[in-house]
């Protein structure tokens, strides 16, 4: 693991968490009961969870808040408020 980043509080680095009670009622979910973890990584474009995230300044590990702002007319990048953590999305639209 690397220096600046610890174990992702939300899914304890396992990389999945628990499908939400509405996630078990959608068709494309059959048969499944966990999901990517979407605070190391499942939340960004084509990523997988990691199981891991930056620190906050206080050293721990973030659970992250997102901030978006549009970069282009698709293009959309996502901060978070606590640490480095960023991404974007393209909508392709």
């Amino acid at each position: 693991m690397n220096a600046e980043h610890g174990v992702c509080p939300v899914c304890n680095g396992n990389k999945e968490i628990p499908l939400t009670a509405t996630e078990l009622t959608y068709s494309w979910n059959k048969n499944k009961t966990h999901r990517a973890c979407s605070n190391c990584g499942g939340q960004i474009m084509f990523g997988r969870a990691s199981g891991e995230v930056p620190l906050r300044s206080d050293g721990t590990p973030c659970t992250h808040e997102y901030v978006s702002s549009n970069i282009g007319r698709c293009l959309t990048r996502y901060s978070c408020k606590h640490c480095i953590s960023t991404f974007k999305i393209d909508s392709g639209g």
